[in-house]
């Protein structure tokens, strides 16, 4: 239990606080690849202590927010959330070709298969999980024209479900965000639009409507490489685009650039992976909202790696005094005590502030 509980409200507009169940379950050790249940997943999001910030002050999307909502639909109805779905939106909407995927050996008649690329071509690239909510709608473009009409008819659940629809968040400041229920608000050179953009494994997906003009777009895609948004926004020029405001002309003047002394553009300079005074950080450092421990051990004569769960060794690089990171991953070392650190906090994207304390090798749990 958290002190100050997100509600429904702020789980649907991202604005919870709670960090994400995919970024947490990565965190642990997990690979893309690996499978894991719906129980792990609520599992360790029980294990959290904290909240990335408090509900309502700000907005950060979170898989955690739908798929714990998908969670609610079914404890509150006592059906799955792919039962309550069908029985209550794509069956009487007539989208036949429709369903939350909750079974990844589900065998699906012309499904198209997700790829992404590689260095020689491209590989076959869907999931091994389960999990609704945030994600896993199987669809077709025939079935989507109804989901977009009910949008404006409220055919299923009336007009003042299609207000809901639109209704954005607030934060505790006041200010009004785009994100509404499951459909972001923005504009398209001064055009109003609504929609949403998704992205796992190796499909792509998007729409956009177009309000003020009775035009929607969708793309579903079945490459990682794919820009759904972006194919969507050129097709709406073309269609559009005489109704649209004219185009931004470059800034080809240079004005605004940050030479460096030299007369150069400035450019931040790569963290060094040659780490002075590496043995501050070297050690075994234990999370129990993961229940996992990582390793750090020094590489080579300066180096550091870290090691969790199945990942392979990672290097890792001094930013600062301190901080080290890898990619989006930051970690923030503190508490010197005989010339090592024994805590650090992680930062990483949708999970923040994730604590670690050190442990004598042997005596922590977790992988």
């Amino acid at each position: 239990e958290y002190p100050n509980p997100p509600t429904v409200r702020h789980l649907v507009h991202h604005t919870s606080g709670v960090r994400d169940y995919i970024g947490l379950m990565r965190l642990a050790g997990n690979r893309d690849e690996d499978f894991f249940t719906d129980p792990e997943v609520l599992a360790v999001i029980n294990r959290q202590r904290e909240l990335n910030f408090q509900p309502g002050a700000e907005y950060l999307y979170s898989n955690a927010g739908y798929f714990l909502l998908g969670q609610i639909v079914a404890a509150v109805s006592g059906q799955t959330l792919r039962e309550f779905a069908e029985a209550h939106f794509f069956a009487p909407l007539g989208m036949t070709h429709t369903h939350f995927h909750d079974d990844h050996n589900e065998i699906v008649t012309r499904r198209a298969t997700g790829y992404s690329p590689t260095d020689d071509g491209f590989r076959i690239n869907v999931t091994t999980l389960d999990m609704v909510g945030d994600g896993g709608v199987f669809t077709t473009v025939e079935d989507w024209v109804a989901w977009d009409r009910n949008l404006e008819s409220g055919t299923v659940g009336g007009a003042e479900w299609v207000a809901l629809m639109h209704q954005r968040g607030v934060l505790n400041s006041g200010d009004t965000i785009p994100y509404a229920f499951g459909i972001s608000h923005g504009e398209h050179r001064g055009l109003a639009t609504v929609g949403h953009g998704g992205a796992w494994v190796g499909y792509r997906a998007g729409m956009t409507r177009y309000p003020e003009t009775g035009y929607a777009f969708v793309a579903l895609c079945n490459g990682s490489h794919i820009d759904p948004m972006g194919l969507i926004a050129a097709t709406a020029e073309v269609y559009l685009g005489d109704r649209m405001e004219p185009l931004e002309e470059p800034d080809e003047s240079g004005e605004g650039a940050t030479p460096d002394a030299g007369g150069n553009q400035a450019e931040d300079e790569p963290p060094g992976e040659d780490i002075a005074g590496r043995d501050r950080y070297a050690g075994s450092f234990y999370s129990p909202e993961l229940d996992a421990t990582y390793h750090i051990r020094g590489v080579g004569t300066a180096g550091l790696s870290m090691r969790v769960g199945k990942w392979d060794p990672l290097t890792l690089a001094e930013v600062e005094d301190g901080v080290l990171r890898i990619g989006g991953l930051v970690l923030r070392f503190s508490d010197l005590a005989e010339g090592r650190f024994s805590s650090v906090m992680l930062d990483a994207g949708r999970v923040k502030n994730l604590r670690f304390t050190r442990v004598q090798s042997g005596d922590q749990g977790g992988r």
